[in-house]
């Protein structure tokens, strides 16, 4: 069976968009408020894909992040894109940037292991 909804695109940020889903669908995923549900861009629609309780492993290149400026924030900004996408272990490899690395790994404390 197949269900269709026109939605409005709305403004949630600077960065971000936001489209509400009916809350029917989500009930028969079993996501709500709060549950982590991954995206998919295949190339003319997006699919919105609920772990299922599972917790989602990268592999090869997914899970790996390749430091290619001198901004620990942006890097930050990459792991915290993987962690929202479940992704249970993630790479980060330096390069010619490894004088970076200590700042990253504060900035992780601080902001996403809250210590």
């Amino acid at each position: 069976m197949v269900e269709e909804e026109v939605r409005k695109v709305v403004a949630s940020g600077r960065s971000s968009i936001a489209i509400t889903i009916p809350k029917k669908w989500v009930s028969a995923l079993g996501i709500g408020a709060g549950s982590h549900v991954l995206l998919r861009f295949m190339g003319d629609h997006v699919a919105v894909i609920p772990p299922l309780g599972r917790t989602v492993r990268g592999s090869g290149a997914n899970n790996v992040i390749e430091v290619d400026r001198d901004n620990p924030d942006y890097v930050l900004r990459k792991l915290i894109t993987q962690y929202l996408k479940g992704i249970d272990e993630v790479r980060v490899k330096f390069g010619g940037y490894a004088d970076v690395k200590d700042e990253i790994k504060e900035l992780v404390r601080e902001r996403i292991s809250g210590g």
